[in-house]
């Protein structure tokens, strides 16, 4: 059964907008790298344009994969839950058959 919603901690919300936050800031102030020039390694205020992009591609991927495991909690406590369920009525029917049993 897919489910219609997810739940996701507020932890992970919270991560996950960092996240996208830090990286649309790179891209904001990302620059064209001219690579006729050598740039200075240990000048880390200049953001170029290929640093934004594969830092923003893992971003996207670590978001992905924050949503991929609240997806699979989700339907492993859906699946417990149905699990539950199902033990608890065999249960009550049980039970129920009992009764009648020795009603008759």
């Amino acid at each position: 059964m897919d489910p219609r919603y997810v739940l996701i901690s507020r932890d992970t919300v919270d991560d996950i907008k960092a996240m996208a936050a830090r990286a649309l800031k790179k891209c904001q102030d990302a620059q064209p790298y001219d690579f006729s020039k050598p740039l200075a390694l240990e000048d880390d205020s200049v953001i170029t344009y290929p640093e934004a992009s594969g830092y923003s591609l893992g971003t996207l991927k670590s978001v992905i994969e924050c949503l991929d495991i609240a997806v699979a909690i989700s339907e492993a406590e859906e699946a417990k839950m149905l699990h539950e369920v199902e033990e608890e009525q065999r249960q009550t029917s049980t039970q129920v058959s009992d009764i009648f049993a020795v009603s008759v």
